[in-house]
């Protein structure tokens, strides 16, 4: 591992188990592996202010479902510890494999309409969170519908870019910075124009029809 001036990577001795069985995690090889069984929560060691957070991760299975809290009520987490409840109230980036809603779409059998999709920020229990307003893209060059391999994203005046697989769609996130190449989505998703190619998080290319 290697530390960036500024950032801290974290490590095993860096998180508290609040609830979860003594072997639900493992880190090996700068990697934390979780067994998610049963569903469990471990924090930080202690409360941090004004901070920003990056990770990558991956579901093993199909229709995984997880979820990053980046603020949790202090009252709620120790209820936890004290056996009481498995999730804490606060603020949950999602963190959630696409194929959640065809799995629970089969299991359920009804319609898979009432999550969403990772990266998304949201409340838990009684906790309220005011969304950022969005930001007003008229006229902007990046507006319209952009297609790559199954996909296309469409970008809206109103300030959002939508996600779709043929015609399912996968999510809807809010702009949350521009200039006149680049506009970034919720996730720190960063699309920005280069001729009439749109390259997309760095892995995506597309262009209109």
């Amino acid at each position: 591992n290697t530390r960036a001036a500024g950032w801290q990577v974290l490590e095993v001795e860096d998180f508290v188990n609040v609830n979860c069985h003594d072997d639900a995690w493992i880190w090996k090889g700068g990697h934390a592996f979780c067994t998610g069984k049963p569903t469990g929560v471990i924090r930080y060691r202690e409360p941090l202010k004004n901070f920003e957070f990056t990770c990558e991760w991956m579901h093993k299975k199909k229709g995984g479902n997880s979820g990053l809290f980046v603020w949790a009520t202090p009252k709620s987490i120790n209820q936890l510890a004290a056996g009481k409840g498995r999730l804490p109230h606060g603020i949950e980036v999602q963190v959630l494999d696409l194929g959640y809603a065809e799995v629970y779409t089969k299991q359920h059998n009804k319609p898979a309409d009432w999550f969403t999709s990772h990266g998304n920020v949201f409340p838990v229990g009684p906790v309220k969170m005011t969304p950022p307003e969005t930001i007003d893209l008229t006229g902007h060059q990046l507006l319209g519908t952009w297609y790559y391999d199954s996909h296309s994203r469409e970008i809206t005046a109103d300030g959002f870019c939508i996600l779709r697989q043929g015609d399912e769609l996968i999510w809807k996130r809010p702009c949350t910075s521009q200039s006149t190449t680049t506009l970034t989505f919720e996730g720190n998703l960063a699309h920005t124009l280069k001729g009439e190619t749109l390259h997309i998080e760095g892995r995506y290319q597309a262009k209109k029809r």
